[in-house]
Order: structure tokens, then C-alpha cells, then sequence
């Protein structure tokens, strides 16, 4: 609340006004901050509109002197797009290493601007519980669709002796790549691709003969019909779906179904479902 008061009193004084998302006009569209809810360090990112790049670049100084002592990282972001997402083409680093670390269990990761991580740390702790009591004693390979930072990869790695996290967010993967480092994951590695492209090579390799188990977290929409047709043929023995979106959830479970059994189905408190899977027979 300090961040945002700041941030309000900061733009006032600048004649900085607010974004209209109908008219498509303004200076200040959006304030993003991520934070560690267990290291404290917090990330903020203004994300301002190209047209007031100049105006924004000469008051600058004044709003880094107000957030400093509230943020350990701070990012400011032009961009022109008609869309509304918190996105800027165009990002200047102000202070900090550009990133934050937040740990769940005994990982550390670090997150970006852009990396993918569960927003509601508690919950994600939960969420990573259940997903470690499933993938327990498991052995051979786990895949990891849509893993983001590796947070799912990285807290499953000791029950397998292989993982490999997908993703296409590059940003992300570099963020997944330096975690499995930082906390000497040496059984992990992770991809930056499609999900669609990955699965239609992966027959071909060494990782489908040893592949036990697949976790599966995609966004809202749910699994693209070529993926989830490859990963039905693909056919691991277990999955784990971590939705959030109960439509396209269902909607995926119509087509797993007739080759997987459901085991469980969890709601944890973080606008996420979890459930588990086992191939038929059983």
C-alpha cells in the first residue's frame, strides 16, 4: 500500500495520468509487483504507455527515490499494445539484480519480470505437498509440461531420476536452468519450446522409453488438441493435471478418461486444481 501511495502522489505531481483501456489513451497502465513471501525481497515493474516514454524517463528520478526503500528490484516498461496485459516490448533495469528469490521446502528460485511462479506462496506450498506425496518412490523420468521456473520440476526431482521441465517462455527457462544450478538439481534439465513441438519429437527419444510420469500445468485455455492427443499417445503410466480453469479442465478429463483412471481431485486455495491420474487397466 506504501508502494502504491508513493507511486499515485509520484504521478500526480509528474501530470502522469492513468491508462483508459476503452479509449486507448494515457501514461501509467499498470504498477506489477511479485514479492518472496519468505525471503522479503520484492520486484516492482511500471508499465507506462510509448507515448509518455519522455515525460516518464524525466520525472524518474523522483519515483526512484520514493520506492527504493520499498523494493529490492525495480523495472520501468514502455509499451504501445492495444492489449490489456501487463507486458512492456521495452524494459529499463533501475536498481537490483532484475529478479527476486522466493524458497518453497528447501528450493530457492529465483523468479524475472516475465518467469512464471504461483502467486500465492502459501498455496503453493500446499500445492507442491500434494504433487511430492504423488510423485513419491516413483523412479525413471517425470516431463513437465508448462514448468515455468521449474517450480514443480525442481521440488519432484529427489523422487525421480529424471525430470524435464517444457516451456516456451524462454525467460522462464533461464530462470528453471539457473535454479536446477543454484540447488544442484543434477537430474534435471529444461527445454524451451512448445508443448505441441516438444511432444511430437519426444517419441523418438531416449526420455519417452524412460518416462513413468507427466505433471501437466498449462494456462486457462487447457491442452491444444494436438498436444493432448500426443500426450495420450505418448502414454505415460501416471499424470498429475494442475488446472486452473474447471471448464477446461473438464473438457481435457473427456478425453483422458477412457485411457486413465482419476485416483484424487484436490482443490487447493490458489485458483488451482490438482489431480491425479493412473493408466488403464485397473
Amino acid at each position: 500500500m506504501d508502494l502504491l501511495a508513493q507511486t499515485r502522489e509520484w504521478a500526480k505531481q509528474a501530470g502522469l495520468n492513468g491508462y483508459d483501456r476503452g479509449r486507448h489513451n494515457g501514461d501509467l497502465r499498470y504498477m506489477v509487483v511479485r514479492e518472496g513471501k519468505n525471503t522479503n525481497q520484492r520486484m516492482g515493474l511500471l508499465i507506462a504507455s510509448a507515448p509518455a516514454r519522455e515525460r516518464v524517463l524525466a520525472a524518474l528520478d523522483d519515483l526512484n527515490t520514493r520506492l527504493r526503500p520499498l523494493l529490492t528490484t525495480f523495472w520501468v516498461g514502455f509499451t504501445d499494445a492495444r492489449s490489456d496485459v501487463a507486458y512492456a516490448e521495452k524494459m529499463l533495469l533501475q536498481w537490483g539484480p532484475g529478479h527476486i528469490q522466493d524458497r518453497l521446502g528447501d528450493i530457492t528460485y529465483r523468479i524475472s519480470p516475465y518467469s512464471f511462479f504461483q502467486t500465492n506462496t502459501r498455496g503453493t506450498e500446499r500445492l507442491y505437498s500434494l504433487l511430492a506425496d504423488w510423485g513419491k518412490e516413483c523412479g525413471g523420468a517425470l516431463m513437465d509440461l508448462y514448468c515455468g521456473s521449474g517450480g514443480i520440476a525442481l521440488s519432484l526431482a529427489s523422487s525421480f531420476d529424471r525430470v524435464v521441465g517444457v516451456d516456451s517462455n524462454a525467460d522462464a527457462i533461464a530462470d528453471a536452468q539457473f535454479n536446477a544450478e543454484a540447488n544442484q538439481c543434477r537430474n534435471t534439465e529444461f527445454v524451451a519450446s512448445d508443448t505441441e513441438g516438444f511432444l511430437k519429437i519426444l517419441p523418438a527419444s531416449k526420455l519417452a522409453v524412460q518416462l513413468s510420469a507427466a505433471v501437466i500445468d498449462p494456462p486457462r485455455p487447457g491442452l491444444q488438441p494436438k498436444a493432448l492427443q500426443a500426450l495420450i499417445d505418448l502414454n505415460p503410466s501416471r499424470l498429475a493435471y494442475v488446472s486452473c480453469k474447471p471448464e477446461s479442465l473438464a473438457r481435457d478429463l473427456q478425453k483422458l478418461v477412457p485411457y486413465y483412471k482419476i485416483q484424487s481431485v484436490q482443490p487447493v486455495d490458489l485458483f488451482r486444481i490438482h489431480l491425479t491420474l493412473k493408466r488403464w487397466p485397473f
